[in-house]
């Protein structure tokens, strides 16, 4: 009886109470980090199920008091780290987390964090925000719904897509909403993300619907990937209709159908139809009407962008996870054969020519350089991605433009990436140090060494000083001289003038066509899976994660 009334003291004592226009949250003082108080398992949206499956996220209604000492639930997503714990998935998944310092708080910045995974995994609890919120700022991280339930599309109006980001930009418009009852300032919000979401990053910021919403934008190693127009996308949606009814093939395959056997699928034979059908992938689309009233690959071409303050940059070793750097191409019909068969002619910019390939091939050819096709697809995707946003927002006047290259040498990423720099993903040990994933199914504690630690303190400090508005110790401006801050160490740094490869690439894709895909031969209707991306198409980007998720080497 003792201990019950003491464990019943101690929450009471550990609650923390915060009104909203919303209701009241009952958050606590984090378990692990005293200095830190958590709002968890918080509802930004109406739970997308059943008639609001593939819908817009709709606001969420007054909840009166609301326990926020517990995660929510996290999207459905793929089993690719070994057993879901099946009880933390579902597809009621949109909820944020709230991490803030102790003390009498007004007005601090406000950064939100949208988490990576290909689009197809991860949640925002994997990415705690205590020790970004001992710097004196509020961190925000969420869940949005991911793979064929986030970016599942028709190709057209029928089901236009971008559900997820969509999902993004309500987490956004929600917190802004609230956030102020926890001492934040609404009109200071910086979104940061890594991977995917550092592709979510950039895709919000040249969204008008972020306009007034978003002051500034951290993107670590996005890259551009967008649907192709039509074709896949629907072959997708029906190759995953054949694994739940012989319907599909009995109606011919018209959308509606397949749409409506879709829908009334449960959420777990809509994923195992995916899985079945080698983890069908689902792109952003960039002309869906809504998020993207224009075409989006157009929008950033025109370097006439609203203004945002932006940091952008990669890992020097973010090509890594594409492929491999012991892999031999012999020729450029095999570097062909590459980008095409992957998703990363999209995030290039469209598909290359014989002329293109073969320059690529001659320029990268890995017997001249011994990163060759590592340092291709590091050039063509992330340092690409980054620099069209600086350049985009430096033609369109925007003063306050950042880019770095992360060139740490990471240690414990050998066995899968060789050792000299920072494989993909890597930097987030320095911004997260301890960190789960699939809610705490798989745990990594990394412990630091004291010259990590100080690169730690180094990342966190230029990250918080530059949601505060500060300038950048040591770091100038990407402005006309295109400056790129390299990160060596916690004291050690360079700076590089311009990008070495930018005339190349910019020769390179003066031709290339955005819109085209990879060729194509339409198939029969009862053919769609041989169009329709598959696992391993995409595997290759999950290396980097898996490598930092799950593999404790040398840590």
């Amino acid at each position: 009886m003792k201990l019950i009334i003491l464990l019943a003291l101690t929450m009471c004592v550990n609650s923390i109470y915060v009104n909203t226009n919303y209701g009241s949250v009952h958050g606590m003082l984090d378990p692990i980090d005293p200095d830190v108080e958590v709002f968890l398992g918080i509802p930004y949206a109406k739970p997308p199920i059943g008639s609001l499956r593939w819908e817009k996220p709709l606001p969420i209604d007054h909840w009166g008091e609301l326990n926020a000492s517990s995660f929510g639930q996290f999207c459905m997503q793929p089993s690719l780290f070994g057993p879901m714990p099946p009880e933390r998935m579902n597809e009621d998944c949109l909820y944020l987390n709230i991490y803030r310092p102790t003390g009498n708080l007004t007005d601090l910045p406000v950064m939100i964090y949208i988490h990576g995974g290909a689009l197809i995994m991860g949640s925002g609890e994997d990415y705690p925000g205590n020790w970004l919120a001992k710097k004196n700022v509020i961190v925000v991280n969420f869940n949005y719904r991911l793979g064929i339930f986030g970016f599942g599309n028709s190709g057209d109006k029928t089901l236009p897509g971008n559900y997820g980001l969509l999902d993004q930009h309500e987490a956004i418009a929600f917190t802004k909403k609230i956030i102020a009852s926890f001492g934040g300032n609404p009109q200071n919000i910086t979104i940061f993300g890594e991977s995917a979401g550092g592709t979510s990053v950039v895709m919000q910021l040249i969204s008008p619907l972020s306009k007034g919403l978003i002051q500034k934008g951290i993107s670590q190693s996005g890259a551009f990937v967008f649907d192709e127009p039509g074709l896949v996308s629907e072959k997708c949606l029906k190759d995953v209709c054949n694994f739940l009814s012989p319907n599909c093939i009995k109606s011919n395959y018209l959308i509606e159908n397949v749409i409506k056997i879709l829908k009334n699928a449960t959420a777990q034979e809509l994923l195992d139809a995916v899985n079945n059908s080698s983890y069908t992938y689902f792109y952003p689309v960039p002309n869906d009407g809504i998020f993207f009233p224009t075409d989006a690959r157009e929008t950033i071409m025109s370097k006439n962008i609203t203004c945002y303050d932006f940091i952008g940059g990669w890992t020097n070793r973010d090509g890594a996870n594409i492929i491999p750097p012991s892999m031999n191409l012999s020729n450029a019909t095999d570097l062909q054969a590459v980008i095409d068969s992957t998703w990363t002619h999209t995030a290039m910019g469209g598909k290359f020519n014989q002329r293109q390939t073969e320059d690529a091939f001659d320029h990268y050819d890995q017997s001249t350089s011994p990163l060759g096709w590592e340092k291709f697809f590091l050039d063509g995707m992330f340092v690409r991605h980054a620099l069209l946003m600086a350049d985009a927002l430096m033609s369109s006047g925007c003063d306050n433009t950042y880019v770095y290259q992360f060139s740490y040498n990471v240690p414990g990423t050998n066995y899968l990436i060789p050792p000299g720099g920072a494989a993909h993903g890597t930097d987030l040990f320095y911004l997260f140090p301890s960190f789960s994933y699939y809610g705490g199914a798989y745990i990594i504690n990394r412990t630091l060494s004291e010259d990590e630690q100080k690169l730690s303190n180094q990342l966190l400090l230029h990250w918080t000083r530059f949601a505060y508005g500060l300038p950048l110790e040591d770091w100038p401006k990407y402005n006309t001289q295109r400056s790129i801050y390299n990160i060596i160490n916690a004291t050690k740094f360079n700076i590089l003038s311009d990008y070495s490869e930018r005339e190349f690439w910019i020769s390179l894709l003066k031709n290339l066509d955005p819109t085209e895909g990879p060729p194509t031969q339409k198939p029969e209707e009862s053919d769609a899976a041989s169009v329709c991306p598959r696992f391993a198409l995409y595997f290759t980007i999950l290396l980097g994660i898996i490598s930092y998720h799950i593999l404790q080497i040398n840590f």
